[in-house]
């Protein structure tokens, strides 16, 4: 998403260039999850257990129960659509940080960039 902005702004897209707010690359709506679902997907995968414990604390007032920054401006302006999934993304930092602990990180993250390229939107 950043390459195809980056090319835009300097091919001096007019439509691109006009935009002055933010650009977001995140998931789509259907792909947003709590940070709960994040933390147990990722303690499955790797064996941890873990424990929420939950403060009556008043230090911090949430904004919302629900924050998603929203792609619909990359999707309209740039044709950008996420390709994979939340739980294949989470699968891939697994993988890219088993990996590269193990090996080259440099041919790691030319695999996964290949994969990704190669892979079609969800």
């Amino acid at each position: 998403g950043y390459l195809i902005l980056a090319e835009n702004l300097y091919t001096k897209n007019k439509a691109v260039c006009k935009q002055v707010q933010n650009w977001n690359f995140g998931p789509n709506i259907a792909n947003c999850k709590s940070v709960k679902y994040i933390a147990k997907f990722i303690a499955k995968r790797i064996n941890m257990r873990f424990k929420i414990v939950k403060t009556k604390s008043k230090i911090f007032k949430p904004e919302t129960n629900f924050l998603r920054l929203s792609n619909n401006k990359s999707k309209q302006y740039l044709s950008w659509y996420p390709k994979w999934s939340l739980n294949k993304t989470l699968e891939k930092i697994l993988e890219w940080n088993f990996l590269t602990k193990a090996g080259n990180p440099k041919l790691v993250c030319e695999q996964q960039i290949k994969q990704y390229l190669k892979d079609q939107t969800i």
